[in-house]
C-alpha cells in the first residue's frame, strides 16, 4: 500500500513539477511580453510628450497667429484711414479747405459760387459799354488835373470850323531842378532825387509788387537810360519812407480800436528762410498789418489794437482772436468752402443742404439789409440745428458700417458748428453792421503773400518796412485818397491821414 501511495506521489509531484515549468515558462514569456509592452508604453509615453509638447507649440502658433492676424486687421483698417486722410488731403484745395490757393498748383479750382447763366461770353444786347464820352473828358479838362494841349490838323487860311477828338496820354519829362539859397549856408546834401520819383519807386514796389531791381529797370527806361538808381538807394528810400509813416499807423490803429469791428487774420511768410507771421487787423475803412516771429496773444499784444477793443472780431475758427472784443463772428466763406470739402472729399449730401442754406440765409441777410428789416433768427436757428442733426445721424450710421474710413474732420467740423462756435458762425444774421465774411483780412493781407513770389525778404526790417507803407497804401485806397499825391507827401515827412 505504502508503495502505491509513493507511486502515486511521484506520479502527482511529476505533474506539478511539469505543471511549475510550464507556468515559469508562461511566466518567463509574460515577463519577456510585459517588459516589451514596458518598453513600448515608455516609449509612446515619450511620443506622447513629444506630441503634446507639439500640440501646445502649435496652439501657441495658432494663437500667435490669430493674435498676428487681428494685429493686421487693425494695422490694415488704420493704413485704409490714412489713405483715406491723404487723399482727402489731395484732394483738398482753395475751393473746399483753408489752403491759400497758391497751393492749388496745376489742379483746375472754379473758385466762383456763382450760377451758370444761359447768357453768352462778352458784352450783352442794350448794356451801356464803358468807353470814355467827351462829357467825362471835358469834366476832365475842367478840373485842371490834366494839361490841355490843343493840336491843329489840316488847318488852312479860310477854315473856321473843325472836328474834335481827344487822347488822352502821359508825358514823362527829365528835370533837374536848381535851387538857390542866398544864405550861402553850405548843403549837407547838394544833389538829391526829389519827390515824384520816390513816389513812383514806392508805388511800383508797395502797390505793383515790383521787384528793386523791376524799378531800377522801370526807371532806367523811362528816362532813356539817363537816370540810373543804385539798389542800395531804394532800400534808404524805404527805410526813410516807412519811418515817416509812423504817425499814419498810430492814426490807424487808433481808428481800428474805435471802430465797430475789426477783420483779423494772419498767414505765414519766410524771411531768408525762416518762418514768420504776417497779422492783419483791418476794416473797410482801413488797414494795419505787422510781422512777428510767432503767432501768439503775446505777438497781438505787441501790436496793441485788439487788447484795447470793444468792438466785433471777424475771424476764421482760429482761438487766437476770440479773447478780444465783445463778441465775436466767424468768416462764412471758411464755413461754406469746410462744407463744400466734406461734400467733396466725404460724399455727404447733408453737408451740402447745409452749406447750400447758409448760403440762401447770406443772400437773404443782403436783401434785409437793403430793405430794413430785421432777420427771421428764431427760425433759421430750428433750421440750422435740424440740418446738423441730419448730418450727425447720417454719419452715425455710416461710422458704424465703414470703421476703415477717416472721418476726423468731419466730426471736428460737425463738433465745431454745434457747439461754441454756434453763436460765432451765426453772428451774421443777427447783426447786419457786419460783414458775414471774413474777406477784407485776406485781400489785405494778399500783396504781402504776393510780393515773395517775386522776391523773398531778405531781413526782417524789410518785410515790416513793407508792411508798414502797406498798410498806409491800402488805406489811403480805402479813403479813396490820391495815392500818388498822398505818397509824395509822405516822402516829404508829412503825415497824410491828418
Amino acid at each position: 500500500m505504502a508503495s502505491n501511495y509513493q507511486r502515486q506521489y511521484d506520479k502527482d509531484y511529476g505533474k506539478l513539477l511539469t505543471k511549475h515549468e510550464e507556468l515559469l515558462e508562461k511566466y518567463d514569456d509574460l515577463n519577456i511580453h510585459f517588459n516589451d509592452l514596458k518598453k513600448f508604453y515608455e516609449k509612446s509615453q515619450k511620443q506622447l510628450e513629444i506630441m503634446t509638447s507639439q500640440i501646445k507649440a502649435l496652439a501657441e502658433e495658432n494663437k500667435n497667429k490669430d493674435d498676428l492676424i487681428l494685429s493686421l486687421n487693425a494695422t490694415i483698417e488704420q493704413l485704409v484711414k490714412v489713405v483715406d486722410k491723404l487723399q482727402q488731403q489731395i484732394n483738398k484745395d482753395s475751393n473746399n479747405s483753408n489752403k491759400p490757393s497758391s497751393s492749388n498748383g496745376y489742379k483746375k479750382v472754379i473758385t466762383n459760387r456763382r450760377e451758370k447763366s444761359d447768357k453768352k461770353k462778352g458784352g450783352q444786347v442794350a448794356h451801356e459799354g464803358h468807353v470814355l464820352k467827351i462829357k467825362q473828358v471835358k469834366k476832365m479838362i475842367d478840373s485842371g488835373a490834366f494839361e490841355h494841349k490843343i493840336i491843329e490838323e489840316n488847318k488852312t487860311k479860310d477854315s473856321t470850323k473843325y472836328v474834335s477828338r481827344y487822347e488822352i496820354d502821359l508825358e514823362i519829362k527829365l528835370v533837374i531842378k536848381e535851387f538857390r539859397d542866398y544864405s550861402c549856408q553850405k548843403n549837407l546834401n547838394p544833389v538829391t532825387y526829389g519827390q515824384n520819383i520816390k513816389s513812383i519807386s514806392a508805388l511800383l514796389q508797395f502797390d505793383n509788387y515790383i521787384s528793386t531791381d523791376g524799378v531800377v529797370k522801370f526807371i532806367s527806361n523811362i528816362s532813356n537810360g539817363k537816370i540810373n538808381l543804385s539798389k542800395g538807394t531804394i532800400v534808404n528810400w524805404t527805410n526813410e519812407l516807412s519811418k515817416n509813416a509812423t504817425t499814419d499807423l498810430e492814426i490807424i490803429k487808433a481808428k481800428l480800436m474805435k471802430s465797430y469791428y475789426t477783420n483779423n487774420d494772419d498767414s505765414q511768410i519766410k524771411i531768408d528762410g525762416e518762418r514768420y507771421n504776417q497779422i492783419v487787423c483791418s476794416n473797410k475803412d482801413y488797414t494795419y498789418l505787422a510781422i512777428n516771429k510767432h503767432k501768439s496773444a503775446e505777438a497781438i499784444a505787441e501790436i496793441g489794437i485788439l487788447p484795447g477793443f470793444n468792438g466785433i472780431t471777424i475771424k476764421d475758427g482760429a482761438s487766437l482772436y476770440s479773447n478780444y472784443g465783445s463778441k465775436a463772428s466767424q468768416c462764412l466763406s471758411h464755413i461754406l468752402r469746410y462744407l463744400k470739402g466734406v461734400y467733396e472729399l466725404n460724399n455727404r449730401p447733408e453737408a451740402k443742404t447745409l452749406m447750400d442754406y447758409l448760403g440762401s440765409i447770406n443772400k437773404e441777410r443782403d436783401q434785409l439789409i437793403h430793405n430794413n428789416n430785421d432777420c427771421r433768427i428764431k427760425e433759421i436757428y430750428e433750421q440750422y440745428d435740424k440740418l446738423l442733426d441730419n448730418w450727425q445721424k447720417a454719419l452715425n450710421e455710416e461710422m458704424q458700417s465703414n470703421k476703415s474710413k477717416y472721418y476726423d474732420n468731419e466730426i471736428n467740423l460737425l463738433d465745431r458748428m454745434k457747439g461754441k462756435h454756434k453763436e460765432e458762425i451765426l453772428y451774421f444774421i443777427k447783426d447786419f453792421k457786419v460783414p458775414s465774411t471774413n474777406n477784407q483780412a485776406e485781400v489785405d493781407q494778399r500783396g504781402l503773400k504776393v510780393k515773395q513770389r517775386i522776391g523773398k525778404f531778405r531781413s526782417e526790417g524789410g518785410a515790416n518796412n513793407y508792411a508798414n507803407i502797406r498798410s498806409v497804401i491800402l488805406t489811403l485806397k480805402k479813403q479813396k485818397a490820391n495815392v500818388f499825391d498822398k505818397i509824395k507827401l509822405l516822402v516829404s515827412g508829412k503825415p497824410t491821414l491828418i
